[in-house]
């Protein structure tokens, strides 16, 4: 959601049919947010309680890409040598342990985290209420960040997620499981999907990245052999001209012999 957005003293918000700004052009002072995904603007209280029924704008039913996902992180597993999968399949130990820990832990939005996805990774931030409990005002919600392309898979489980993430090491202990539980199967779902879209959209970005500089690199070797060709074709033309004059003089001088 946007931080800062200029209202109109006509602009209503779809959902309450009030008045956004009550006089004149005004900031918003954390009354009033737009939404990143379509810049529609809205109350802040309504677009909140919106939000926790509803994952679309409700003017344009546009997605909103960064809307928090309502989860449990229940850690990180960490696989040896041996026991390590072929990449895109998920290990029996690993499979257990998300079965015994989702059972094991009944899923409480009293402890709940917040699975955010941004253009370039995903975030797991702390609840709001738990934030507020905070002894530390100033600390972060952020709990967890990892960065889309160093995930190299992503599993759904029931009601649980395991995002498989790459640590800096290359060998297969390098591979961390991340385990996230939500409230229902459909929850599930519905973050593999938008995991699935942000990586594909991250990827796009990564490649077009390289293709950007691949032809950035090409592009000064080829003036570069542009410019010598036109120089060879300029040494060429000159040697051509000089010839023709003393040709044509040693004609003339035959021709004066003879």
């Amino acid at each position: 959601m946007s931080t800062r957005a200029k209202i109109s003293r006509r602009e209503l918000c779809p959902i309450c049919l009030e008045q956004l700004a009550a006089g004149g052009y005004q900031y918003r002072t954390g009354q009033v947010v737009r939404l990143h995904s379509c810049g529609h603007c809205f109350h802040r209280s309504c677009i909140d309680s919106w939000l926790q029924q509803a994952t679309t704008c409700p003017t344009c039913r546009v997605e909103h890409p960064e809307l928090p996902i309502d989860c449990i992180y229940l850690g990180v597993v960490s696989l040896g040598r041996t026991e390590t999968p072929p990449l895109g399949q998920l290990s029996d130990d690993v499979a257990k342990y998300v079965h015994t820990a989702t059972q094991s832990i009944e899923y409480s939005r009293e402890c709940k985290q917040m699975l955010r996805l941004r253009s370039s990774c995903v975030e797991i931030l702390a609840s709001p209420s738990a934030v507020d409990k905070a002894s530390d005002k100033s600390s972060s919600p952020l709990l967890l960040t990892v960065r889309l392309h160093n995930i190299a898979s992503f599993h759904s489980l029931h009601q649980a997620v395991v995002l498989v993430e790459r640590a800096k090491s290359h060998s297969p202990k390098g591979l961390l499981h991340h385990i996230l539980q939500f409230d229902t199967d459909i929850q599930a779902s519905h973050c593999i999907d938008r995991l699935h879209d942000a990586s594909t959209a991250a990827l796009k970005r990564i490649r077009q990245h390289s293709a950007a500089e691949s032809t950035t690199a090409t592009s000064p070797r080829a003036a570069s052999r542009n410019c010598t060709d036109a120089s060879t074709n300029s040494k060429a033309s000159n040697t051509a001209s000089t010839s023709s004059p003393i040709q044509s003089s040693s004609s003339q001088r035959g021709a004066a012999i003879d």
